[in-house]
């Protein structure tokens, strides 16, 4: 009887000890979610330059960028990701929506409206990304965002301008979200670009 319960107790260990190494490496860590810097929408009522609206299509995205975790490459054929790092949406619909309140704010068009539209607008915006990432040169840490721009004319059927663009600066702490705030500095550096390069377009529109 006493080597009965003898072995019921070693079992019982057993399965107790295996249960709490099952338990204490199951934990789920809780993921980090980034965004991009959102400016708000401008409240004032300015008549934009053109009397036309713009649209805006869902950016295309390589292969890389379809999915939220971020991204970070020490060589060009090698992709990694960090761990419970993530951004509230993938790439392409975050750039999308950034262009779209910038170039709001810029006040070049009457409204700028998400495609397809509501309403008959003139001009028609494309983009692909073609980076969007951390990217390590030895042991310095950088990102890189670069991306394609296109604006169609509805009306003569034609594109009217379009531009390829991008930016590499340093990460200046080694932590995801200094990798965050960097790609966002090298994103509104971009779109700030790109507006100065077509404002002059609708000028006297």
């Amino acid at each position: 009887m006493q080597q009965k319960f003898y072995k019921h107790s070693i079992h019982y260990w057993v399965l107790s000890c295996v249960f709490l190494l099952l338990e204490s490496c199951g934990g789920t860590q809780s993921v980090q979610y980034f965004t991009l810097d959102m400016p708000s929408l401008n409240s004032n009522n300015k008549p934009g330059k053109t009397a036309d609206y713009l649209s805006i299509k869902q950016f295309d995205s390589g292969i890389m960028y379809h999915e939220d975790r971020l991204i970070f490459q020490g060589s060009p054929r090698e992709v990694k990701h960090w761990n419970y790092k993530k951004w509230i949406s993938p790439p392409s619909i975050l750039l999308t929506e950034a262009i779209k309140r910038h170039f709001t704010n810029a006040n070049i068009f009457k409204g700028v409206l998400d495609y397809p539209a509501a309403i008959p607008t003139r001009y028609i915006l494309e983009g692909k990304i073609n980076a969007f990432e951390e990217y390590d040169v030895n042991e310095n840490w950088t990102v890189r965002v670069g991306f394609e721009l296109r604006m169609l004319d509805v009306a003569d059927q034609r594109y009217i301008w379009e531009g390829a663009y991008e930016n590499q600066i340093p990460v200046k702490e080694k932590t995801a979200n200094a990798v965050v705030k960097s790609i966002d500095e090298a994103v509104f550096a971009i779109i700030q670009q790109v507006l100065v390069e077509l404002n002059p377009l609708f000028n006297g529109k």
